[in-house]
């Protein structure tokens, strides 16, 4: 496996602009199967959340089949340790025998040797003339080949300071062992598990306009855990941040009431469990983007086969406790249910999370939780270009302070330290301050002329 991928070589405005296109080709892909979804034949709907989360999460081992197709996953997941126990007792010539030997067995391979028809000669001497002196080599040469893992990690062995600097910046990364690889995808499939469960169990009690709404509440639960678990400085908290997070909800919430008059109570089961789903999947985001600082160090399609392959065996007893407490009853889908659920997953889970991964990993979580809301106003919009519907002032005012949001974040991410609400709020205490100071000092001024006044005149009476 490569340990160097062609994002280690983008500047950070670079990784920045190809990160935010990824996250908008997510919210495109995830408008164009809702479109799709519509146009297909849906009376027959299966209302079976854990079913469906489950099968959408198992859908992720497709890309196991990676296996069969690139022979450096075999070789990443059979690499040996890094590291062994020596034995001191053990002479120094005696210890690297051929079962510590990481190179692979001898292939023999003949060597083209020019021919030369004069031979140099040592003197011009008659007895030296007699004498030829040659040299004669083998035919064949020994070619042992290492591994492409253990040949990357003696490279990096073997670079000078600069180039290793280069390496801790993140230019150059180590892949995680696979059986990290394997716990990360054991938490975080757990984590995603919850997060889209609650949101499918969610859909069944409130209307999906209220789903939508209290879901982007995840941006603030993502900047929280961002400041609490940060993994680079893009991730610090800032006023700013703050402020265009909830201009983001509050021009959601303009483009979903411009349209739909929801009179159903915030605060009920569906509700908190739509408030599950928001924390979830920020603490999905935040954790791997805390644990995983690059995207380098692991193969993202590799990574979510493993969470498909560990879902598929540790979820299922669930599924039979909900059978056996009628919480879910297991029913076979029909044959186009089947399609329905098939095509969701393939498109709206697989294909659409590597990418919402990737988009992450390039930018922020921030960034990426924030773009999943821009998929409701890019709905109303689609259904304003296609069907011919109208939506009122609202719509727009509200859709214009979303990408207003998504663009003031995408600025603060490339200036780390920039906060100019906070910057903003200083200057306004510092000009209020002054001009406070600026008053009494006058105040003060004037009622010290006042008092010389009167002890002047009261001076003059007495004389």
């Amino acid at each position: 496996m490569d340990n160097v991928c062609i994002t280690s070589f983008l500047t950070k405005t670079q990784r920045l602009i190809l990160g935010f296109f990824i996250l908008l080709l997510v919210d495109i892909i995830c408008v164009s199967l809702g479109q799709l979804s519509k146009y297909m034949n849906n009376n027959e709907a299966y209302d079976k959340p854990f079913f469906i989360t489950y099968i959408h999460s198992c859908m992720f081992s497709i890309y196991l089949l990676g296996f069969c197709l690139w022979p450096s996953w075999r070789d990443y997941c059979s690499s040996p340790r890094n590291y062994m126990i020596i034995d001191n007792n053990l002479e120094d010539d005696n210890f690297y025998h051929d079962s510590h030997s990481s190179l692979s067995n001898p292939v023999y391979v003949p060597v083209k040797i020019s021919d030369r028809d004069n031979i140099d000669k040592s003197s011009g001497t008659e007895s030296d003339d007699t004498c030829t002196k040659s040299v004669r080599f083998n035919k064949l040469a020994e070619v042992r080949q290492m591994s492409e893992l253990e040949a990357a990690e003696a490279m990096m062995a073997r670079l000078p300071y600069h180039a290793s600097a280069k390496a801790e910046h993140g230019k150059i990364t180590y892949n995680l062992p696979i059986y990290k690889v394997i716990k990360l995808a054991f938490v975080a499939g757990l984590l995603w598990f919850i997060g889209n469960y609650s949101h499918a169990l969610a859909l069944k009690m409130v209307p999906i306009e209220l789903v939508n709404f209290l879901s982007s509440t995840s941006s603030i639960f993502t900047l929280a855990l961002c400041d609490f678990l940060p993994a680079n400085q893009t991730d610090k908290f800032t006023l700013s941040k703050l402020m265009a997070v909830f201009i983001s909800i509050l021009g959601l919430g303009f483009v979903i009431f411009s349209k739909s008059n929801i009179e159903s109570p915030i605060l009920t089961q569906g509700a908190l469990l739509v408030f599950l789903h928001a924390l979830f999947i920020a603490s999905y985001a935040v954790f791997l983007r805390r644990k995983i600082d690059h995207e380098d160090k692991i193969d993202i399609p590799l990574f979510f086969g493993f969470i498909g392959l560990i879902n598929l065996f540790v979820l299922w007893p669930i599924m039979l406790f909900l059978n056996l407490n009628d919480c879910e009853r297991i029913e076979w889908p029909t044959k186009h249910q089947w399609s329905h659920i098939l095509l969701n997953g393939f498109i709206g889970t697989v294909i659409s999370e590597v990418l919402w991964i990737w988009g992450a990993f390039l930018t922020s979580p921030l960034l990426a939780i924030m773009m999943l809301s821009l998929i409701h106003p890019l709905t109303m919009l689609t259904d304003f270009l296609y069907d011919k519907l109208t939506y009122p002032y609202l719509f727009y005012s509200g859709s214009a302070s979303m990408v207003l949001a998504v663009v003031s974040i995408v600025v603060l991410i490339q200036y780390e330290n920039w906060d100019p609400v906070l910057n903003a709020l200083r200057r306004a205490y510092s000009s209020v301050f002054t001009n406070l100071t600026i008053v009494r000092s006058r105040i003060s001024d004037q009622n010290s002329e006042q008092t010389e006044a009167l002890i002047s005149i009261n001076s003059e009476h007495e004389a």
